[in-house]
């Protein structure tokens, strides 16, 4: 939305909201997702029970949302708030001290591992699916998919995410890699199975979605290496660090195709 209409939904929304506590009278109302919620942060002002938060962004996201009204209302119910849930541990203290409430817990985040499973395929095509569209760092993304272009390395790049990020960061299509929009879950669960190996170039993490269900899915990963996709994925994906270069980034993707060849041996 505009700002403007934006902001009158998010007041239409938050009223509703507190109508139907007064209404209904829960002891408690947990929001999934408030970072982009509250409209000025009088929830708790009207209803008296317990609120509880699930918390998505990282500590680096925080500062931003002190710039915007829509943010204060945001922090301002979370400095309020019975307990925060953060996804991932180490973000834990960060956000006792950003919100100046210390009752935050860490409940980790999940997926469901029974839809997202593998099929009974074993080899798969040399397709290098990335998903998502928060904090992915789609420069480095591009980069290694150029590089993987000006090497002649096989390897076909399928990236789904939004048009505004395409647009935004200039991305084209070439002979090795392809857009994808709106697809439904079973759409994205397809993928996943003919797909060989994610990758996942990341700004930062607390939990990630893709991650959790590449991980279900039994695929080759390779994921930057940051403190929450270290909690989530242990050794069962492949590291990178972007500072080291494209290069190195576009190496480490090689290996896992090459592995796709001999399943029985993986990756260490």
């Amino acid at each position: 939305f505009p700002v403007t209409i934006r902001s009158i939904y998010l007041q239409c929304a938050e009223k509703r909201l507190i109508r139907e506590a007064n209404r209904w009278r829960p002891r408690l109302v947990h929001f999934l997702y408030p970072e982009n919620l509250f409209s000025c942060g009088c929830f708790q002002n009207y209803y008296k029970g317990s609120v509880l938060l699930t918390l998505h962004q990282p500590e680096s996201i925080l500062p931003s949302f002190i710039s915007s009204r829509q943010g204060q209302a945001f922090i301002e119910t979370a400095k309020r708030a019975d307990r925060l849930i953060a996804l991932a541990p180490h973000v834990v203290k960060g956000y006792q001290k950003f919100f100046q409430n210390s009752n935050v817990r860490f409940v980790p985040h999940g997926v469901d591992s029974e839809y997202f499973s593998p099929s009974l395929q074993t080899m798969k095509a040399p397709i290098v699916l990335t998903v998502g569209n928060w904090m992915r760092d789609f420069c480095f993304w591009n980069e290694v998919t150029l590089e993987f272009l000006r090497e002649k390395r096989p390897g076909q790049f399928i990236l789904v995410t939004n048009r505004e990020n395409i647009q935004r960061w200039g991305l084209q299509k070439r002979p090795n890699l392809d857009f994808r929009h709106k697809l439904s879950d079973h759409e994205i669960r397809m993928l996943y199975d003919q797909a060989c190996c994610l990758f996942l170039p990341l700004t930062d993490a607390v939990a990630n979605n893709a991650l959790l269900e590449g991980l279900a899915m039994g695929k080759r990963i390779l994921v930057t290496d940051l403190p929450a996709t270290r909690f989530y994925a242990k050794d069962k994906a492949t590291y990178m660090v972007h500072d080291r270069g494209v290069k190195e980034g576009a190496s480490l993707l090689g290996q896992l195709l090459e592995a796709n060849a001999k399943p029985e041996e993986g990756l260490s």
